[in-house]
């Protein structure tokens, strides 16, 4: 939503026309037309894809792999499977490709490119989207425990390369700036990130069946 407000692209631009060396497609060789705004909004007809995790000392796929689904990925390709625009149905999926988009825009990293884009901006030092989690973060970075288990992982935690969709490292008071950025812009108040305007865009719901903007 920031790049599309600076005028990076536009939210009802077919992504593909802005990605660079991947390309988002169907079976069977099928091209769909599926925009930026549908793949933000769950609508872009996307295979229904659950996040992996992964060992975080573990070889971890790039990006491209996740989306072809090449090893080390353990997922399968990442596709179209339905007419885009018709009805909602979340996809993490959509969010990998919307991930490759921003790092074609801006040649960086999508953990760098938020670093700037949002996270500091909005003074979240606190949070960041590297993964494997950097070092300095180990000290205060939350332990997963197996069920019922008293004893913390030994693994501690997991990494996840689909970090647009599942890798945001943060903290409750990081995440509240977050709350209160929206909050604030879509009352027309000053805002660091996003103008009213895009953030009423956010929160419109785009589907008639969608739970969320």
């Amino acid at each position: 939503l920031r790049l599309a407000q600076d005028g990076v692209f536009n939210l009802d631009d077919e992504v593909n026309e802005h990605l660079k060396t991947w390309r988002l497609k169907g079976p069977n060789g099928w091209r769909p037309s599926a925009t930026i705004r549908q793949l933000l909004a769950h609508t872009a007809g996307m295979k229904a894809f659950g996040s992996a995790c992964y060992p975080r000392d573990a070889d971890l796929p790039t990006l491209d792999q996740v989306l072809n689904g090449l090893p080390p990925a353990i997922t399968a390709p990442i596709e179209v499977i339905s007419l885009p625009g018709i009805c909602y149905r979340y996809a993490g999926s959509g969010y990998c490709v919307l991930q490759k988009l921003v790092e074609d825009k801006t040649g960086t990293s999508f953990a760098d490119a938020m670093r700037t884009l949002v996270l500091e901006p909005l003074g979240m030092a606190n949070s960041t989207f590297e993964h494997p989690l950097p070092e300095k973060y180990w000290p205060n970075a939350a332990v997963g425990h197996h069920s019922l288990a008293q004893a913390p992982a030994p693994e501690r935690w997991l990494a996840f390369p689909e970090t647009a969709s599942s890798g945001l490292w943060t903290t409750a008071m990081d995440l509240a700036k977050v709350v209160i950025e929206i909050q604030t812009a879509v009352i027309g108040q000053p805002s660091k990130v996003l103008s009213s305007a895009m953030a009423v865009e956010m929160l419109k719901r785009h589907a008639k069946n969608a739970p969320v903007g």
